[in-house]
């Protein structure tokens, strides 16, 4: 059996995402499409139109491919500022709230127990 859950090769630009239920009023639209996952670990592609995202768990390692966001690690307060191309970690027990500016699309890894 295949861990692989789409075709193997993608645009990541241009693939279609499916909705995601909005977690709070302050979020944007926010959609995405898993595209490999063996137990807890997902690879996938994420997508959030402009608003604020609070308490999103690590571990994730992402890759910024569209959009503007600042991005701030709730337990040290470490703020950045993700444009395309950049890479960023959130470690095992952190969480981040991230504001979109403008309708972010990313490369995502995370690893949680299953």
């Amino acid at each position: 059996m295949s861990n692989i859950l789409t075709p193997r090769h993608l645009k990541v630009g241009e693939t279609a995402l499916e909705p995601r239920e909005k977690l709070s009023p302050e979020n944007g639209e926010i959609s995405a499409l898993p595209v490999w996952k063996m137990g807890g670990i997902t690879h996938g592609i994420w997508q959030m139109a402009p608003g604020t995202l609070t308490n999103f768990p690590g571990p994730e390692t992402i890759t910024l491919i569209s959009g503007r966001a600042t991005v701030t690690v709730d337990q040290t307060g470490e703020t950045v500022e993700l444009t395309p191309g950049d890479l960023f970690v959130i470690d095992e027990g952190e969480t981040a709230t991230w504001v979109v500016h403008e309708t972010v699309r990313k490369v995502y890894a995370i690893h949680r127990d299953s």
